[in-house]
């Protein structure tokens, strides 16, 4: 794990005008999808695996240094488009406190719901518009 500032960029192609941009705080970041991935385990209800998201790298600039640009699994995009607005909080509260989060102590419980809520409804935007997540992150 190399520890990096990540800025992740989750697009839905056919929508580039409006889709967010996400940024989170620095973070360690795990390939395979370890942060975004928790937060998907939390909302399946699932532990996490270093495979809970199925990407596929299609772009490197420096396989050791990125910038990386990956798809991401259309379960992976449901999943996420599923986040009811009720779950936002109690989320945001338990993804607030994995390591990568919390490194200077946990966030306040709501302070990740912005976030979940800008990723939630860029997902459904690709799910309805039939289209691919992609990620791309760099150190």
């Amino acid at each position: 794990m190399a520890s990096v500032k990540t800025v992740w960029r989750l697009r839905a192609p056919r929508d580039r005008a409006r889709s967010a941009v996400v940024s989170l705080r620095a973070m360690s970041y795990v390939r395979g999808g370890g942060i975004l991935g928790q937060l998907v385990s939390l909302v399946r209800g699932v532990d996490w695996e270093v495979d809970t998201i199925v990407s596929g790298l299609l772009w490197s600039g420096d396989e050791q240094d990125g910038p990386w640009l990956t798809s991401i699994d259309s379960a992976t995009r449901d999943t996420l488009a599923s986040i009811a607005d009720a779950q936002m909080r109690e989320l945001s509260a338990r993804w607030g406190r994995i390591e990568e989060l919390a490194w200077g102590g946990p966030p306040a419980d709501d302070e990740m719901v912005p976030v979940i809520e800008q990723i939630a409804a860029l997902a459904r935007r690709a799910r309805d518009a039939g289209d691919n997540l992609y990620c791309w992150c760099c150190l």
